[in-house]
């Protein structure tokens, strides 16, 4: 072999280990995103419990990075809506299985069509069903307010989030 062909080599390479770590870093800070987005979530509307005052939750102001829609998913929600809503195949969605699940809301986040960070929120922490919205939400929309609603079987009160108006 050539000292030439070696060096393209060692470049293509060189280049595709780049293009693998750029990848996969992307992927960490998505989850590092999603998982600072479920707790911050979670613990706005936990303010809520037992008390009568309005609790407001702002996605925007739970969120440290850039987005431009947020789109919610209610549970069995198909895979078609969600590619459709979005506006391209998303693959994640695939292995999430909203269509099966009655356990969570999905929380899309995205950035110049891209998706940049998801949450399977569980519904136990704050219910977004009926938030369903085709085009989902700006930053500025993305405002919503907690509710107690019935007692779960633990005694605990249902928590649901609405759109405020």
């Amino acid at each position: 072999m050539s000292k030439a062909n070696t060096r393209l080599i060692l470049i293509v390479v060189a280049l595709l280990s780049l293009v693998y770590i750029g990848i996969s870093s992307l992927g960490k800070t998505g989850k590092e995103n999603a998982e600072k987005v479920k707790r911050r979530l979670a613990d706005s509307v936990a303010r809520k419990r037992g008390k009568n005052e309005e609790v407001t939750v702002k996605l925007k102001d739970l969120t440290d990075f850039k987005w431009d829609r947020v789109y919610i998913f209610p549970p069995y929600t198909g895979l078609e809506t969600i590619d459709n809503d979005l506006g391209f195949v998303w693959p994640q969605a695939r292995s999430i299985r909203t269509d099966f699940r009655d356990d969570i809301n999905l929380i899309v986040f995205t950035d110049n069509k891209q998706v940049i960070a998801y949450v399977e929120h569980p519904r136990s922490l704050g219910d977004l069903d009926g938030n369903y919205k085709r085009k989902g939400y700006s930053p500025d929309e993305a405002i919503f307010i907690a509710e107690e609603g019935p007692l779960q079987p633990d005694g605990r009160p249902w928590l649901r989030l609405r759109k405020r108006d």
